[in-house]
């Protein structure tokens, strides 16, 4: 702006100059008329002066006008993902819904999984729930109870979800308030090598599961492990052992529910456990038999896909979780749910980008889910043949629970296992935690 203002300068003082020595030659007349030529000529190079000084300012002596974009709102999405490959799937996921329109940043951010129900309850309190969260599927009907949810009856189309998927997501009044991003089951698997040196065959019950894990203890290698950090993982992964002896969480206190706990008693006093096995998430004890720690593990299907790619060398099996009178699993996954407030129209677009079925494709294996669509699952079979095990074991896997004071039980259940492992259990302990449970139930009036 400044060379256009110092052009026009240079052009004024010309101007007057010949302006001056018009009057000097001419008289009367002329010097009249070169008077009203000289107005003419100031009126109209003011003019241009304005013209080209407003045309700087909105070019190169100015830039062009600036448009100030619209402000995105930004929704803030919880989860408890801990698998590197998971989270980062769940960034790109987030950054390629942000650049698909113009209204909405999702912003993901991870709180840990024994955490997880206490910060959510903490947020409620305080009127700062997320706007989306990424939930363990038990966790729908607690979560419910303490911020309603979107009902995402009309957002999916439900006739294309497997049975499992749909009543995970089923509230008691038959509205849908979740979105099953991924099913999956417990699994027995077990590294070949080990189990080979030792000279054992992969178990199929209780007894030869407890032989096998005694038999493979030697040195630095465990026989066998699961979770068993104060979580829902640990409940997760102690639910089937119950099951398999006839037992479940109502009836706790009768002979097989005992036999569950004297099995688990049994594999920590031989020491086929490690004491720090308290201190483990799943992914920990994951970790620990992709590098030849731990002979045989619990551990959902699919999530060791990482662990294995981290350790392509390791020779390893899957079979179903062994039994005593029935050889059930336990049906897990992670649901997306949509708090009912000022975003919730906004939130639930996201949940129709995910419900796609080339974003489910996108992002089931590094998930480790088996797809909660029909013709997604076909396409995943076809593609990984493999996974045919796992979708057999969550044929012959259970749900949990669906009440909404079951993390209180879950955790009562979960305290329990990890002080067996530690070895400070009380003699009564197992007798004590169906106690506690019965109170439970009974304090939310489900007297048994």
């Amino acid at each position: 702006m400044r060379e256009c203002i110092r052009i026009q300068s240079s052009k004024r003082a010309q101007s007057r100059e010949q302006i001056q020595h018009g009057k000097q030659i001419q008289h009367g007349k002329q010097i009249q008329h070169g008077k009203r030529m000289g107005k003419r000529f100031g009126r109209r190079l003011f003019g241009a002066l304005m013209l080209l000084v407003v045309g700087a300012m909105l070019t190169s002596c100015g830039g062009e006008e600036e448009v100030v974009p619209k402000a995105k709102t930004r929704l803030v999405l919880w989860h408890y993902w801990d698998i590197p490959a998971m989270r980062q799937k769940l960034t790109q996921l987030a950054d390629e819904y942000n650049a698909s329109q113009d209204e909405v940043i999702i912003d993901p951010e991870y709180v840990p999984d024994e955490d997880f129900r206490k910060t959510l309850a903490l947020a409620s309190e305080d009127g700062k729930v997320p706007d989306l969260i990424l939930a363990d599927c038990s966790d729908i009907r607690y979560f419910e109870r303490m911020s309603p949810l979107v009902d995402l009856s009309e957002v999916i189309d439900w006739d294309e979800y497997l049975d499992q998927a749909v009543e995970l997501c089923e509230a008691e009044d038959g509205t849908m308030i979740g979105f099953p991003l991924g099913l999956n089951c417990l699994t027995l698997y077990y590294n070949k090598g080990i189990l080979q040196r030792s000279g054992v065959k992969p178990p199929e019950t209780f007894e030869e599961f407890l032989s096998a894990a005694k038999t493979m203890t030697s040195g630095q290698i465990y026989g066998c492990g699961f979770a068993g950090l104060i979580s829902e993982e640990t409940t997760y992964s102690f639910l089937p052992i119950i099951w398999g002896f006839g037992a479940d969480m109502k009836n706790l206190n009768t002979p097989e529910g005992e036999q569950a706990y004297q099995f688990l008693r049994e594999l920590v006093q031989s020491g086929a456990v490690s004491r720090s096995t308290a201190n483990m998430t799943m992914s920990d004890v994951a970790r620990q038999f992709s590098k030849g720690n731990i002979a045989m593990i619990f551990a959902a299907s699919g999530k060791m896909e990482y662990y294995f790619k981290q350790n392509p060398q390791l020779r390893y099996g899957q079979i179903r979780i062994p039994g005593a009178t029935d050889r059930t699993s336990v049906i897990g996954g992670e649901v997306l749910l949509v708090p009912d407030q000022k975003n919730r129209e906004k939130a639930v677009d996201f949940v129709r980008f995910l419900s796609q079925p080339e974003q489910m494709k996108s992002y089931l294996e590094s998930a480790g889910y088996l797809a909660p669509r029909r013709d997604v699952l076909e396409w995943q079979m076809e593609k990984n043949p493999e996974r045919r095990k796992d979708l057999y074991g969550l044929k012959h896997a259970r749900i949990r629970e669906r009440v909404e004071y079951w993390p209180a039980i879950s955790i009562a259940l979960a305290e329990t296992v990890n002080q067996t492992i530690l070895q400070k259990e009380p003699q009564d302990s197992w007798k004590k935690l169906a106690d506690r449970i019965a109170q439970i139930r009974e304090e939310y009036h489900e007297g048994e």
